[in-house]
This record gives C-alpha cells, structure tokens and sequence, in this order.
C-alpha cells in the first residue's frame, strides 16, 4: 500500500514537472515575449496642473491628485507595452498617470491650450526613430501626429498617434476627409504599421471616411464590430488600426470603474478622469 502511494506521488510530480517543462521550453518563452499590449487613450485635457489656471480652456475643471492616482491605477491594471495619449499638456502631465518605465514622444505645443498627441513605449523596446510629423495639421489649429518606430523581435514597428478633426459641421468633416486622405499617403509609405487614436468619426460603420482611409491599403478595424461600452457614448471613435495580422484579436474598451453609463458629472469624482475609455489590443509581434 505504501509504495503504490509513493508511485502515485512520483506520477504527480512528473506531470508537474512537465507541465513547467512545456511551459518553460523556448517556443512558450518566446511566444510569451512576442505578446505586446497595444492601447490608446483620450485623457481629455490632461494638465499638469502647473500655473495652468490662465490657459485652461473653458469648462476645464482642474484634476486632484486623487484623480491622477486613479487614471494611473487605471493604466496599470491595464499594464500597456505601449499606449497612444490624446490632449495631453507635456510630459510632466503623463508621468502622473505613467511610471518613468516609459518614454514618450510628443507633438509640438500649438498657439492657445494644450491638446498635444503623444507615443508612449516601455523602455524594454528599442526606439529606432520617435518623431511628430506636422503634415497632419494641415491647416492652424489642427493637430500634428506622432510616429514612434520600435524594434520588437526582428521587426520594425511603425506606431502613428493621432487625434482628427471633432466636429459634425459640413467644414469639420470635410477637414477630417482632408486628415484621413494625408493619413492614406502616410501610410502607403509604411510597412509594419498601427495607427491609434482619437479618429472623431465611428469608422467601424461610416463607410465614406474609412474608404478615404483605406484605399489601396491592407488596413484592418480590430474594433469594426465593437459595441460601444464607455460613459453611453453612442459612436465607438477611438481605434486601433494595423496592415499587421493580429491572429484574430479584437479591439477592447476598458472603462473606468467609476463608469455609470453616462458622462454628465454625477457623480462629481468622474470629472475628473475621462469622457473617453482606454482602449486595447493585444497581438504577437516580432516573430
């Protein structure tokens, strides 16, 4: 009787240990490291809060830092390899809601306030090229775009954040057209590509932008059949877009735990986080 039970504590242990084998071997290693966390987020009017009291716009209502600690809770559960930032004020106003593990690269300051675009890696990717590119902005105030291009595994990586044209207006949309035709050049010239950000127009069912977007490219919506689930916003707007096979994966919003389904200041402590939601999309890179 004892030694069938000690057989039978042998044959555990041996399942355990190839258990951790596979899980250990250098293909389930590598395919583990090849996974890469990609979000993007709208951190609407994301301020420092520095001597910002005269060039907040109207209606800004300045952050706590308990508004910080939550945004930055927020990101961390979601743990991001890297995430494209909207209407963010500089780096001293992303490293309140990001760890110094990062690095960032930002759009130029714009006459008035704030609204700049940034890229944002972990330290563990190697940077080949971090850059805005101006073209975007094609005429006074309309945002830049950043580019970040990385090294993941034996691939380059081009990473583009952008924030288009708001607005519903026949001027506002015919300057997105203008954007979103620029965004196609841009893109035909790439390889390995994401484009992440605000798009201020649902490209999963406006058909007209996304044709301007995509044509004559191998563009893909993780997201296209995504049903809105931030703050009750009706029109999902903020994407991620690649040429790169994502293995199937789908586009996901994180909403914050505060998220009632609706932005309307009730209660008050949701002023001070988001009228938009992070959103993510986790692909294998670089094999």
């Amino acid at each position: 009787m004892h030694k069938i039970k000690i057989r039978s504590l042998q044959r555990i242990l041996l399942s355990i240990l190839l258990f951790f084998a596979v899980l250990l071997s250098p293909k389930s290693l590598k395919a583990q490291d090849s996974r890469v966390r990609i979000a993007s987020f709208n951190a609407m009017f994301l301020y420092d809060e520095i001597g910002d009291e005269k060039k907040s716009p109207q209606g800004r209502i300045p952050r706590k830092k308990s508004d910080f600690e939550k945004i930055r809770t927020h990101l961390s559960k979601i743990d991001p390899d890297i995430i494209a930032l909207q209407e963010v004020e500089n780096e001293e106003a992303i490293w309140k809601i990001l760890p110094k593990s990062f690095s960032c690269s930002l759009t130029k300051k714009v006459v008035g306030y704030d609204q700049r675009v940034g890229i944002c890696w972990k330290d563990k990717f190697r940077a080949v090229d971090a850059a805005p590119f101006s073209i975007l902005s094609i005429e006074p105030g309309l945002r830049s775009g950043v580019e970040a291009i990385l090294f993941i595994g034996k691939k380059e990586y081009s990473f583009l954040s952008v924030h288009l044209k708001a607005g519903n207006s026949k001027r506002d949309r015919n300057l997105r057209s203008k954007q979103l035709l620029v965004l196609n050049e841009i893109l035909k010239t790439k390889k390995n590509y994401f484009l992440l950000g605000d798009m201020n127009s649902p490209l999963g069912k406006d058909n007209r932008s996304w044709n301007l977007l995509a044509q004559n490219l191998n563009l893909k919506n993780p997201g296209r059949y995504a049903k809105q689930s931030c703050w009750g916003h009706k029109d999902l707007i903020d994407l991620i877009l690649t040429n790169v096979d994502t293995g199937g994966s789908k586009l996901k919003q994180v909403p914050f735990s505060e998220d009632d389904g609706s932005f309307d200041g009730d209660p008050a402590s949701e002023q001070g986080l988001s009228d938009h939601c992070p959103v993510v999309l986790d692909v294998r890179l670089g094999e």
